[in-house]
């Protein structure tokens, strides 16, 4: 049983890291997305070229991150002995 309970949590370790790269990566693109195409975008409104009805709203960022960048994600609780 503790084998599998390590594994477990090793492979929720290993979740926790892909969040946080995923998040990481995807703020990354959405700066970029915003800073960047949206602004060249925008620009066609400025030049009175027909933009259709939509208007362009920034891609808001992730804020949360996977907790446990470490190698234990889960702790034992304080009222189990070892």
């Amino acid at each position: 049983m503790h084998d599998r309970l390590a594994k477990v949590a090793d492979d929720l370790r290993k979740v926790g890291v892909g969040l946080n790269s995923a998040v990481k990566n995807f703020n990354g693109f959405t700066n970029s997305f915003n800073g960047r195409l949206m602004v060249t975008g925008r620009k066609f409104r400025d030049l009175n070229i027909e933009t259709g009805a939509r208007d362009l709203e920034d891609v808001s960022s992730v804020d949360a991150l996977a907790l446990g960048e470490g190698p234990a994600l889960i702790e034992k609780p304080e009222n189990v002995e070892s």
